[in-house]
């Protein structure tokens, strides 16, 4: 049967995808609009820090900790650099003291202002130890699932990678680096490893959290940053790239080239973001840029970004959320609402087609998909595997849903897989198949049974955290709190299922309560794999098949135990597949 799916409407669900979004840059009383996904929260060292390395301030951190436990999402803006005139370091550091000897980390003095030599390591380990302590209080309190990513204070200017300063500030940099003073290259290598390391303290204290480290450059580019590929390679997508000045003027309307290929082309291995520093020409005038008489407008340069560089994440100042000006006919309120629909993966399904609305227990279903994005990247998530976070393609799942409840939740490899999903001018269509074989776990008492299910499809992460990824369709199909996709309203399961009068077997179907996918991520299992009857169902590894299994599945299914026996398969995840293999091997 063909599922005719409702033509694409605007809505906050699909603003609000894991992994992308626009937000409000540095700041969050702006944040009221649907297109704007979160904000930034301010992170200072001296008011959270400002006795000693050894305590956070209470009411500082009950600040911090209220402000991300709002509905919506936020990253951290950690201001720790010298490039102004307020005082942001704590005092006990000593910064400001003008006899260098009692410095307690090492510092660089150039016309801009006061910086910490990125590559001290007293400096390094006494902010590891703030951010540690920051770290595990947010946690504590429950909130690091609220922060999207932190965006650290690395190196010099406003806290970036950049070295874009006076010659002879540079040289000053040099020359406390311990190289010639126009010895760049020196510079560069000492630059990178110190801004690496301090990457390093933020990536070990926020082990939940990726970071977006802002791009720069240096005025020789012997001395530019030059960590990103090594800092990727060895976190993955938990370092991601942002660069800021976009709609300064140069030739391309300030779209950067160097986010290519990490975030570029068909196989983008991490995400990029864009601040664009200016302001719509009708608002604020021409100085910083969006001039759409040099075919630089605002909206011309946010697009031409989004169509070359893969960008997933934008955020705008107050000026470009607030403003009110007409560019092209339009608001630019609502040419933000047009881009954030363009930002990132966006995703459609387009139709379902089952091969059949009733099936038999036992007998096969396929179903055939056709998907679109019509945004501006590929569909990655991460694949959490320690401290790096592989790129890779999310999942299909399918809900048997009975009054109300999942009955039976199922997941699918995709294929091709949404990493390959490049959108050409934010328009991609895919089509695949999956196939199943009605479970005897959805029949009925005997074999006249007819028992009806809605069917949902969806899309889900490939780490087993149920981040699901929230379709662009409109209508009421589209179960926008759950974020999954009605494709059959009254699937019929014909047959006779598991009988409920097998001793030890379940009076009904094992559902969890919330709707949500049991799915789980699961530790080694102390029975070998390759126990001859293991993949048989024998959980206990005794020498049969038989209700003790049951009872081991059954308490792992339902998260009553840490210990994973029933992994029949051996795929790390407990569920009715595992179950199946042991109805069908019982004694």
């Amino acid at each position: 049967m063909a599922v005719s799916v409702e033509k694409v409407a605007a809505g906050p669900a699909y603003f609000e995808n894991p992994g992308q979004g626009m937000f409000h840059c540095h700041a969050d009383n702006n944040i009221s609009r649907d297109y704007i996904k979160g904000g930034g929260l301010i992170v200072r060292w001296d008011q959270l820090q400002p006795k000693n390395n050894n305590e956070l301030d209470q009411i500082a951190l009950n600040s911090l900790t209220n402000s991300l436990k709002s509905k919506k999402k936020h990253y951290l803006h950690f201001m720790i650099y010298g490039m102004t005139k307020e005082r942001i370091y704590p005092p006990w550091l000593n910064l400001y003291d003008s006899d260098s000897a009692n410095d307690q980390i090492g510092v660089i003095r150039d016309s801009e202002g006061i910086f910490p030599q990125p590559w001290d390591s007293r400096y390094q380990e006494k902010l590891g130890r703030f951010l540690t302590l920051l770290g595990t209080a947010l946690k504590n309190a429950g909130v690091t699932q609220n922060i999207e990513y932190l965006e650290p204070a690395a190196g010099s200017y406003w806290a970036s990678t950049h070295l874009w300063i006076p010659e002879n500030d540079l040289k000053t940099w040099a020359v406390a680096a311990g190289c010639q003073p126009t010895d760049w290259s020196c510079l560069g290598v000492k630059y990178t490893a110190g801004v690496n390391g301090v990457l390093e303290k933020y990536l070990s204290a926020f082990p939940d959290n990726a970071v977006m480290v802002i791009g720069g450059s240096c005025r020789y580019s012997t001395c530019s940053y030059a960590g990103f590929n090594s800092m990727v390679a060895k976190y993955g997508m938990r370092v991601m790239i942002k660069s800021a000045g976009l709609g300064q003027r140069d030739s391309s309307c300030g779209v950067k080239n160097y986010f290519q290929p990490l975030c570029g082309g068909d196989s983008p291995i991490t995400k990029c973001g864009d601040e664009p520093w200016g302001s719509s020409v009708a608002c604020h005038g021409a100085e910083r840029g969006f001039d759409p008489a040099l075919g630089c407008g605002y909206y011309q340069t946010l697009l031409h970004a989004l169509s070359t560089e893969k960008i997933s994440y934008y955020c705008l100042y107050n000026r470009e959320i607030g403003c009110q000006a007409i560019e092209d006919g339009r608001k630019i309120d609502d040419v933000n609402r047009e881009i954030a629909g363009k930002l990132g993966a966006q995703i459609t399904l387009l139709s379902a087609n089952l091969n059949g609305n009733e099936k038999n227990v036992g007998s096969d279903l396929t179903i055939d998909f056709r998907f679109g994005n019509n945004g501006s990247t590929t569909l990655i998530a991460p694949l959490k595997q320690g401290i790096k976070w592989v790129p890779s393609s999310y999942k299909l799942f399918l809900e048997f849903v009975k009054n109300g409840q999942v009955a039976l939740y199922q997941e699918f490899a995709i294929n091709p897989p949404t990493t390959s999903w490049v959108p050409a001018n934010f328009n991609k269509e895919v089509s695949f198949s999956v196939s199943l074989n009605v479970s005897e776990y959805l029949g009925g008492a005997n074999q006249n049974s007819r028992i009806e299910y809605k069917l949902y499809t969806g899309l889900t992460d490939p780490s087993g955290e149920k981040n699901r990824f929230a379709f662009k369709n409109s209508g009421q199909n589209n179960d926008l709190a759950n974020r999954r996709y009605l494709i059959s309203d009254s699937f019929t399961v014909l047959g006779q299922g598991v009988p409920t009068s097998t001793p030890g077997a379940p009076t009904n179907t094992p559902r969890p309560t919330d709707g949500s996918p049991t799915q789980t991520s699961v530790p080694p299992s102390t029975c070998p794999a390759d126990k001859p009857s293991r993949s048989l169902g024998n959980a206990n590894c005794d020498s049969s098949v038989d209700n003790d299994d049951f009872t081991i599945w059954k308490s792992e299914f339902l998260k009553k135990t840490d210990t994973v026996k029933a992994d029949f398969n051996g795929n790390n995840i407990v569920n009715g597949v595992d179950f199946m293999i042991w109805w069908k091997n019982r004694q």
